[in-house]
C-alpha cells in the first residue's frame, strides 16, 4: 500500500562533498488526482481530488508556476536525537513562489547539505534541507492540509499521501591504500500509516468519544 502518514530515513553528509545523500520521494498515481490539462486524467476539473492540494499548473496561492505543490512537515535529528533549536522553516533556500515546505513534482529529490548545491544524483530539480550534524534521520509528515483519502465503502479513511522512494548515499575516499575508492548504497523509506473509520459510530470501538480506528 502506498498510503502513508509519515516516511522516515537517514542521511549522511560532509562539508567537503566527500559524503552525500539524496532522498527520492515519489507520489505514484499523482496524475490521477491533479492533471486537468487537455489529455490529462481529470480533464476540465476545477479542483484536485484529495489528498492533493492543487491542480497541475493552477494559479493558486502557494502553488508554483506550472506545478502542483504539496506541503509536508519536516522534523530532522542528528544521531544523538538532537534537533534544531526552533521549528524547521522548510527547504533552504525555499523555491520561489512556493510554500517553505512543499514538494511540487511527481518525483522529487531532497538533498542534505549546507549549500544546496550537491546532489549526488545530479538532479537539477532538487530541494535542500540544511542538516543537523554530519549524519542523522528525517521524518516527513504527510498529514495535515486536508491530506485525507476518499472514504472506502466500509467507512475506512486513510490520512496522508500516496508515496514511495528511497535514500541514495555516496562516500568518496581519496586515499585507500593510495587509490580512490567510491562506495554507494540505497535504502528504502520506512513508513507509518494513519487510518480511521469515519462510517462507524463515534466512540463505539474504544469508548473514548473519538473516531475509532479502521476495522
Amino acid at each position: 500500500m502506498f498510503a502513508a502518514a509519515n516516511i522516515y530515513n537517514q542521511y549522511e553528509t560532509a562539508t567537503n562533498g566527500a559524503v552525500g545523500s539524496d532522498w527520492v520521494v515519489n507520489f505514484p498515481t499523482k496524475r490521477f488526482y491533479v492533471d486537468a490539462q487537455p489529455g490529462g486524467e481529470i480533464v476540465g476539473a476545477t479542483a484536485p481530488i484529495p489528498p492533493f492540494e492543487h491542480l497541475f499548473g493552477a494559479k493558486d496561492a502557494g502553488n508554483g508556476l506550472g506545478l502542483s505543490c504539496t506541503v509536508v512537515g519536516i522534523s530532522i535529528y542528528d544521531r544523538e536525537e538532537g534537533t534544531t533549536a526552533g521549528p524547521v522553516s522548510g527547504f533552504s533556500p525555499p523555491p520561489p513562489s512556493q510554500p517553505p515546505s512543499s514538494l511540487c513534482h511527481e518525483t522529487n529529490v531532497i538533498t542534505f547539505n549546507t549549500t544546496g548545491t550537491n546532489s549526488i544524483l545530479d538532479s537539477g530539480l532538487s530541494v535542500n534541507i540544511v542538516p543537523v550534524g554530519a549524519a542523522g534521520w528525517l521524518n516527513l509528515t504527510l498529514t495535515g492540509n486536508l491530506h485525507d483519502f476518499r472514504l472506502a465503502t466500509n467507512g475506512n479513511q486513510y490520512h496522508g499521501l500516496p508515496i514511495t522512494g528511497f535514500e541514495a548515499v555516496k562516500f568518496t575516499n581519496g586515499n585507500v591504500g593510495g587509490v580512490l575508492a567510491n562506495y554507494a548504497g540505497v535504502y528504502r523509506h520506512r513508513q507509518s500509516r494513519s487510518c480511521t473509520n469515519a462510517g462507524a459510530a463515534v466512540g463505539t470501538a474504544n469508548g473514548s468519544g473519538n473516531t475509532p480506528p479502521c476495522s
